[in-house]
């Protein structure tokens, strides 16, 4: 809840920080989202953004699906987004550039069963190669009555 974490592993370049955005309408399940945010310096629960650089000129675009199948009624879900930022830092010039993050994921959803997967890639915004990683997370929950067990 501090926000004292080594590595991110969500989309979040911007938090809840003051933004314009825009989100389709979802037709056929499928829902488009764009938002510029000229400054993300706001905190919030999981973010602390006095930790990192600074984050200038956020462009970010997502893509995501939801659909259930009607004659099975197992629910689909798909997600795909991208972001870029200016990042810097007073205190250390030349350390930071620009940020590029990519991220997917999917799941499939039966009535007591649901598998999901996700997968991020990020500069972190240093120079050179030393920010880049990637993240890997997958996911199986089962439900057993009133009880959801999971396991990732």
């Amino acid at each position: 809840p501090y926000g004292r974490v080594i590595a991110r592993t969500d989309h979040d370049l911007t938090g809840p920080s003051v933004k314009v955005s825009y989100a389709s309408p979802r037709i056929l399940g499928l829902r488009a989202g764009a938002s510029f945010t000229p400054e993300a310096n706001t905190g919030g629960l999981d973010r602390d953004p006095t930790r990192g650089p600074d984050i200038e000129n956020a462009s970010e675009v997502a893509l995501n699906l939801s659909r259930r199948l009607p004659r099975s009624g197992v629910r689909l879900r798909a997600a795909a987004g991208w972001s870029e930022a200016d990042a810097s830092n007073t205190s250390l010039p030349g350390v930071y550039e620009t940020v590029e993050t990519w991220s997917a994921g999917g799941s499939v959803e039966f009535s007591s069963l649901a598998l999901g997967t996700s997968w991020l890639d990020s500069s972190s915004g240093l120079a050179g190669p030393g920010g880049d990683y990637t993240a890997l997370s997958t996911g199986l929950r089962m439900t057993f009555g009133k009880v959801d067990a999971g396991l990732e």
